[in-house]
C-alpha cells in the first residue's frame, strides 16, 4: 500500500532538485497538479533564506504582478502543528496560480514520509511575516516590488488553526482562516478563548460536521466574537480531514480561494457566496456571519445651482454616498474629489471606473472605511479647470462648488478629511489645486496629470485647443514649484503628493519634471511608473490605488488654533463604530506624534481611539510648525485645550472618556492643561512629567535679564519667550486642581527628571498612583515600555 502510494505521489508531481539562473536564491523546485488551474503556473520551492518553509508562488512573479499588481501573501500552518506542508500542497498549489504567494510551515517533501516530521513553536508565523516583509524590502529579493505586504492572511488546519490564533494581534494580518479549528473553553499552541479579543480582522471558520472533533470548538467561537466580522461555514460530510488531499484541495480549497479573493483582492462578487446565500458551488454546505455591516453605497448624479460661472445656472456633479449614509446621521465621514479628463464628464468614474463597484469591494474587503467620493463636471461649456476670461472655474470649485457639498453632505471640513485626485486634466488640475491651496488637501493624487502645453498631433484638429493650452500653461504647476518660496515649500511640505504614469504615457516627461522640482525644493513625493499608456486601462487599477491611499491618509487630522495649524494622526479600533473614549497623546520636547505611535495598538484593542499630534513649534521635526524658536508651554498648552474642544464636538468621540497622556514635557503640558479643564478630562496619563522644568531654568536664569534672545537645548533653538513664561508658572499649585484619577510612570534611573518630581506629584494629587520601572531612564527601552504600557491598560481597564 506504502508503494503504491509513493507510485501515485511520483505521477502527481513534476520533481525538480536543480535551481535556475532566475531562481538562484532557491535549492529546490516541486510542481504538482500542473501547476494549478489558475492563471498564473505555480509551483512551490525552498528558500535558501527561509529554512524550515516552503513557499508556493507562481512561477513568473514578474508577469503575475504585471497582470494582477503586486500579489497578496497567504501563511499557512499545518495541522498537529507539524512541519509538513505535504498534505495540502494540492491546495496551496491552486491557490498560489491564481495570483497569491503561500508560506507554508516546513521544508518541502518530495514524497511522503521522506523525512521526519516534527511539531513547530507559534513562533513560526512571525518567522514566515519578518521574513516576507523584508523580502518586500529588499532590492535584491525575487519578490521585491511583487508582493503587498498589506495583504496577508494566516491560515490553519487543527492545531495550525490555534498557531494564527496565538498571533491574531498582529497588525500585519488583516484576515484569519481557522479550518477544522477552534479554541472553545480549551487551550493550544500558546492560543485560548482570550486570544480571541486579540482578532482585529474579519475571519472564518470551515468546519467538517458534528463528526469533526474541532466543530464545538468553532460554534462556541463564533457565538464569542463580537467585534469583527466573523463566518461559519460547515461541510456536515466533511470530518476534520476535510478535502485538503483531493485535486486543487476540494471544496474547501475552492471556498478558501472565494474568500481570500474577496478579502485580499476586493473581488465583490465572491462576497455573496458568503452573504448572499449565493452557494450553489457549495451543495450541502451552511453558511452564517455576523458583524457584517452592509457596504452597499450609490453613485447619485446631481446638480447645484450656479452663480460664478458665467452663462451657467447649474452644474452638475456625480458623488458616492457608502452604505449607511442615511442611517448614520451623526456621522462627519472624509471626501476625495475626483477629477476627470479632458472631453470626458463628471459621470466618468463610474461609466469607465465603475467607482461604485470599486469603493464597495474595497469596504468590504477592509481596505478602506466609508468615505464620499465628488466628481464635478468640467468639460460643458468650456473644458477647462483653471480661471480663464468668463471661466473662473478655479474660483468657483473652491468658492462654490465645495462650500455646497460641505453645506450639503455631511462631510469633515479639516484638511485632513479632504483629498484629492484626477486622471490626465483633472490629474494635472489636483496637481494645481494643491500647488495653489494646499490648506485644502491632505492629499493630491495625480494620474497622468497634464502639467503643461505639449504639442500633440490629437489637439491640432481643435479649434479650442489653443485657448485651453495657453491657460493650461498659465497654471504650469511645475514652474510655480521651482519658483516657490520658504514659505509656500513649507506649506507643499504639508501635502502629501503621489504621482503614478504609465512608461508609454504622453505625459511621463511633464511628470517626471514634476517630481524633479519637488525633489529640488526638497518637498516629500512618491511617484509609480508602471507598464500602462494613457487609457482607462491604466486608470482604472490607479483609482484603486487613489482611493487606498486617500483612505490611509484620513487618518491625518488638522486642527486649527487660529492662525496654528496642528497636525495629529487619528487612529481608530478596527470595525468599531459609535462613540468611543479617546487618549490625546502629548509627546515631549523636540519630539513629534511619532513618539506615541508606541501606544495606538493597545489603546485601539480596548476600544480607545488615539490623536497624537505635533505641536506647533515644538520640534524641528514638528509637521504643525518646526520653528522652535517660537516655543512656549503656554502655547502648548492653549493647543491642548483647543484639542480637546475639537474632540469634545466630534459625534464619534465619547465626551465623558478624554484621557490626555503626556510623555517628559508633554507630561507637564498635560498636567497643566488637565487643571484648566478638570471637567473634560476623565483621566491623565503622566510618563517621566518634565515637572523639574520650570525648577530648572529659574535656576540657571534667576532673573529674567538673565535670559538671552536664544538658548540652545539639546542643539534646538529656544527664544527667550519660553524662558520668561516659567517664572509665572507653580506647578504643584496648578495641577493640583485636578481632581481625577492619575497614573504616573517614571524609571528610577532617569537623568533628566529626578524622580522626587513625581513622587510629589503623586502626594499633590487626589487620586494618584506612582509606577516605578527599576533602571529605566528617560525614554523607556523596549521591555521597559511593554511594562509601561501593560500599566496603562490597568489603568484603563
Amino acid at each position: 500500500m506504502k508503494k503504491l502510494l509513493l507510485s501515485s505521489l511520483l505521477c502527481m508531481a513534476t520533481l525538480c532538485s536543480h535551481a535556475t539562473s532566475a531562481d538562484s536564491l532557491i535549492s529546490r523546485q516541486k510542481i504538482v497538479d500542473n501547476g494549478g488551474t489558475g492563471l498564473f503556473k505555480a509551483y512551490e520551492v525552498i528558500e535558501k533564506s527561509l529554512p524550515g518553509f516552503t513557499v508556493f508562488r507562481p512561477e513568473n512573479l514578474s508577469w503575475a504582478a504585471a497582470r494582477e499588481n503586486a500579489l497578496p501573501i497567504l501563511i499557512f500552518c499545518n495541522g498537529g502543528c507539524m512541519d509538513a506542508p505535504i498534505h495540502y500542497e494540492r491546495m496551496l498549489t491552486d491557490i498560489a496560480s491564481h495570483g497569491y504567494v503561500v508560506i507554508a510551515v516546513g521544508e518541502m517533501q518530495m514524497v511522503l514520509f521522506d523525512r521526519k516530521e516534527h511539531s513547530t513553536p507559534s513562533t513560526v508565523v512571525t518567522t514566515a511575516l519578518d521574513w516576507i516583509c523584508s523580502q518586500a524590502r529588499d532590492k535584491n529579493s525575487d519578490y521585491y516590488s511583487f508582493i503587498d505586504t498589506t495583504k496577508i492572511a494566516a491560515a490553519g488546519h487543527s492545531c495550525g488553526g490555534a498557531q494564527v490564533l496565538c498571533n491574531a494581534a498582529d497588525t500585519r494580518l488583516k484576515s484569519y482562516i481557522i479550518l477544522n479549528a477552534g479554541m472553545g473553553n480549551m487551550t493550544m499552541a500558546g492560543a485560548d478563548s482570550k486570544s480571541l479579543h486579540s482578532l482585529h480582522a474579519p475571519i472564518i471558520y470551515m468546519t467538517g460536521g458534528t463528526g469533526d472533533v474541532a466543530y464545538q470548538n468553532a460554534c462556541l467561537d463564533y457565538e464569542r466574537i463580537d467585534k469583527v466580522p466573523v463566518i461559519h461555514v460547515d461541510m456536515p460530510t466533511a470530518g476534520h480531514g476535510a478535502t485538503y488531499k483531493e485535486k486543487l484541495g476540494g471544496s474547501f480549497g475552492r471556498l478558501m480561494l472565494d474568500w481570500l479573493d474577496w478579502q485580499l483582492k476586493g473581488k465583490k462578487g465572491k462576497s455573496d457566496v458568503f452573504l448572499a446565500g449565493n452557494i450553489k458551488s457549495y451543495p450541502g454546505w451552511n453558511f452564517q456571519h455576523k458583524n457584517f455591516k452592509a457596504h452597499v453605497g450609490k453613485t447619485i448624479h446631481a446638480t447645484m445651482p450656479c452663480n460664478m460661472l458665467e452663462g451657467v445656472t447649474e452644474r452638475e456633479y456625480t458623488i458616492y454616498l457608502p452604505g449607511g449614509y442615511e442611517e448614520n446621521t451623526n456621522r462627519q465621514y472624509p471626501v476625495l474629489y475626483l477629477l476627470h479628463g479632458g472631453g470626458g464628464s463628471c459621470d466618468d468614474w463610474e461609466t469607465y471606473g465603475s467607482l461604485r463597484q470599486t469603493v464597495d469591494s474595497l469596504i468590504d474587503a477592509g481596505y478602506i472605511r466609508d468615505f464620499i467620493l465628488v466628481c464635478p463636471e468640467a468639460n460643458k461649456n468650456n473644458m477647462m479647470y483653471f480661471n480663464a476670461p468668463k471661466w473662473k472655474y478655479e474660483d468657483f470649485f473652491f468658492q462654490e462648488f465645495i462650500p455646497y457639498i460641505e453645506k450639503n453632505y455631511r462631510i469633515r471640513t479639516d484638511k485632513g478629511g479632504r483629498a484629492i485626485a484626477g486622471f490626465s486634466m483633472g490629474g494635472g488640475a489636483a496637481i494645481v489645486y494643491g500647488v495653489h491651496h494646499p490648506e485644502f488637501f491632505s492629499m493630491v493624487y495625480d494620474i497622468s496629470g497634464y502639467l503643461r502645453r505639449q504639442e500633440l498631433d490629437f489637439l491640432k484638429k481643435d479649434p479650442s485647443a489653443e485657448w485651453r493650452q495657453e491657460i493650461i500653461e498659465n497654471n504650469n504647476p511645475i514652474k510655480c514649484i521651482q519658483q516657490g518660496s520658504k514659505a509656500d515649500v513649507k506649506n507643499w511640505s504639508q501635502v502629501r503628493w503621489m504621482v503614478s504614469v504609465g512608461d508609454q504615457d504622453f505625459t511621463l516627461e511633464g511628470n517626471m519634471d514634476m517630481v524633479k522640482a519637488f525633489r529640488e525644493k526638497g518637498i516629500p513625493y512618491q511617484m509609480h511608473v508602471s507598464a500602462g499608456s494613457h487609457d482607462w486601462k491604466f486608470v482604472s487599477p490607479n483609482l484603486k490605488e487613489a482611493i487606498k491611499q486617500a483612505d490611509s491618509n484620513f487618518d491625518d487630522l488638522w486642527i486649527s488654533n487660529g492662525n496654528r495649524h496642528l497636525y495629529g494622526l487619528l487612529s481608530r479600533p478596527t470595525n468599531t463604530f459609535g462613540k468611543m473614549p479617546l487618549v490625546i497623546v502629548s509627546h515631549g520636547f523636540n519630539g513629534t506624534h511619532v513618539f506615541g505611535k508606541n501606544y495606538i495598538k493597545a489603546f485601539n484593542a480596548l476600544g480607545y481611539q488615539t490623536y497624537n499630534f505635533d505641536f506647533g513649534c515644538g520640534s524641528v521635526s514638528s509637521r504643525s510648525d518646526n520653528n522652535t524658536v517660537n516655543m512656549s508651554i503656554r502655547d502648548e498648552v492653549n493647543d491642548l485645550k483647543t484639542i480637546i474642544n475639537y474632540f469634545k464636538s466630534r459625534s464619534d468621540v465619547d465626551a465623558s472618556n478624554i484621557i490626555l497622556l503626556g510623555e517628559s514635557q508633554g507630561g507637564l503640558v498635560s498636567a497643566l492643561t488637565a487643571s484648566d479643564c478638570a471637567k473634560d478630562i476623565s483621566r491623565l496619563i503622566l510618563v517621566y512629567p518634565a515637572l523639574c522644568i520650570p525648577d530648572n531654568w529659574k535656576e540657571r536664569y534667576p532673573k529674567s535679564e538673565n535670559i538671552p534672545d536664544t538658548t540652545q537645548v539639546w542643539n534646538v533653538p529656544i527664544g527667550k519667550r519660553f524662558f520668561s513664561e516659567l517664572y509665572d508658572i507653580n506647578v504643584y499649585k496648578t495641577i493640583g486642581k485636578y481632581s481625577g484619577p492619575v497614573l504616573i510612570i517614571h524609571g528610577d534611573k532617569d537623568p533628566v527628571v529626578p524622580l522626587s518630581y513625581s513622587r510629589r506629584a503623586e502626594n499633590t494629587y487626589k487620586n494618584a498612583r506612582l509606577k516605578v520601572i527599576p533602571g529605566a531612564g528617560h525614554g523607556f527601552k523596549s521591555e521597559e515600555l511593554k511594562i509601561s504600557i501593560m500599566m496603562m491598560e490597568d489603568f484603563l481597564k
